[in-house]
């Protein structure tokens, strides 16, 4: 299930566990999407390969992954390292949350990692 959530001039989509590419279909009833949550672990979602793919497609202006591994999860998925690997304008937060306007949305794609629990 997608939710795109539109709220005080910003559209966020919440992809949840997709385990699958989009398809056009899918991409424009989507519409414009500023910010993206995208899983990238694999296993019981897209993987980093796939995500990247994803991301491509949407053209948010930012995107934050989720569903990886982590030191604290007892199953195995993908670091969220494979899916940065490569990629330009990575900012790793020092915060589990965000506050944003449009006036925050950077002009080219860029990708924040936020903070998870030890």
């Amino acid at each position: 299930m997608i939710f795109v959530v539109k709220i005080d001039g910003i559209a966020l989509a919440h992809l949840g566990d997709l385990g699958h590419m989009l398809d056009e279909q899918i991409l424009r009833s989507m519409g414009k999407v500023d910010v993206l949550l995208i899983p990238v672990g694999g296993t019981f979602t897209i993987d980093a390969a796939k995500a990247s793919i994803v991301v491509d497609q949407v053209k948010p202006k930012i995107v934050i992954p989720m569903h990886f591994g982590t030191p604290s999860l007892q199953f195995r998925l993908q670091k969220v390292d494979a899916f940065l690997q490569g990629k330009e304008r990575v900012k790793r937060l020092d915060t589990s949350s965000v506050d944003l306007s449009p006036k925050d949305l950077p002009d080219q794609v860029e990708i924040w990692v936020l903070k998870f629990p030890p």
